[in-house]
């Protein structure tokens, strides 16, 4: 069932997550991939469960700086591709969320405009 209120945009870009318990300590981290992503949440897929009370998501943005946010794991599923799925919802500001939402589509816009550079040149 759709939760989110807010449209998804597609996007394909390595993430660093920090899987943090109840008392506050470090639980688990792993790099993922965001799939997608909305100004209140986004999708990963990792090859591990990603689990934990709070959930730290890092990533390189554009400016050549690393951007983060916080959030909370409201749905999780194991593919048959051996992979784990996770939907995280932001419980940052809506400043925060929109500005972390914001980078991160551009970041990845800018990795498939390499991507396809790349390929362009080894076609050509």
């Amino acid at each position: 069932m759709e939760r989110r209120t807010l449209q998804r945009q597609t996007i394909n870009y390595p993430v660093w997550v920090i899987c943090i318990d109840a008392k506050k300590d470090l639980d688990d981290q792993c790099i993922a991939y965001a799939l997608d992503i909305s100004e209140s949440g986004m999708l990963i897929e990792s090859p591990t469960v990603i689990g934990g009370q709070t959930i730290k998501i890092l990533a390189s943005a554009s400016e050549k700086r690393i951007i983060e946010i916080v959030g909370s794991i409201v749905y999780t599923d194991h593919s048959v591709e051996g992979k784990f799925k996770a939907g995280i919802r932001f419980i940052g500001s809506d400043h925060e969320n929109l500005f972390f939402t914001e980078k991160l589509v551009e970041a990845s816009r800018l990795l498939d405009a390499d991507r396809q550079q790349v390929v362009n040149t080894i076609v050509s």
